[in-house]
């Protein structure tokens, strides 16, 4: 089982370094560095292709001045950098995931929809053994999501999430309910329920409790989601 306050390398990796994010900047970096030398991109790459091709291409444009062909080389060295290092761990993800250990659980997690291998890695890592968690509201309290309630005599004020809990699985539950939202029939109309009287913020986070009510099912459960049957 996973110590709760030790983090895995899974979870810090997505926090260091976040694929989509760091990828997303270079890449535009180098979209402006070519603009802003007045050259234009070739017409297979309209659609963002960065393939080998793409990259030879980049690699082989002519500056008029030094001071660009610096920053291309510093940029694609970048590029490159992130590029290998997902691929290095999404590899060991991959690995892990196909073990004894896990291989299961992943299958199950899979099944529910918006979650992918590397979140559902990052939740086997991080929750452990889910039967610690002997209600749904000591699992929401683990990953954050439960209100922050300020009490003072006879008031109590509720300010938005408890800072406290698992910081990395209350980001990656928040970020699947978004997707879950509109993948899910169930849930997409328990968040147009809640924005009725809510924020979308406020109203995603209970759909996070949702998804997170789902994920303790079947992995309790040990049978694989189905849309519209889990509550």
């Amino acid at each position: 089982m996973c110590l709760p306050w030790r983090r895995s390398w899974i979870a810090s990796y997505y926090a260091t370094v976040r694929p989509a994010k760091d990828m997303t900047r270079v890449k535009n970096r180098i979209k402006a560095l070519i603009k802003l030398h007045g050259i234009s991109f070739p017409e297979e790459n309209k659609q963002g292709n960065w393939n080998k091709v793409f990259i030879h291409w980049l690699s082989e444009i002519g500056f008029e001045y030094k001071s660009g062909e610096i920053a291309r080389n510093s940029l694609l060295s970048e590029y490159e950098f992130f590029r290998k290092r997902i691929l290095e761990a999404t590899a060991e993800i991959r690995k892990l995931s196909q073990t004894e250990r896990y291989k299961h659980n992943l299958d199950l997690l899979l099944s529910i929809p918006s979650i992918g291998r590397l979140t559902a890695m990052i939740l086997l890592t991080e929750l452990g053994d889910i039967k610690r968690f002997k209600r749904l509201e000591e699992l929401c309290s683990y990953c954050g999501l439960v209100p922050n309630c300020h009490s003072s005599g006879q008031t109590e004020k509720d300010s938005g999430l408890t800072r406290r809990g698992n910081a990395m699985v209350k980001k990656v539950l928040i970020e699947c309910a978004w997707v879950a939202a509109s993948k899910d029939p169930a849930l997409l109309l328990y968040y147009k329920e809640q924005i009725k009287r809510m924020s979308g913020t406020r109203a995603i986070v209970k759909v996070a409790r949702k998804l997170l009510s789902r994920i303790r099912y079947v992995l309790l459960n040990q049978q694989k989601y189905e849309l519209g049957i889990v509550k």
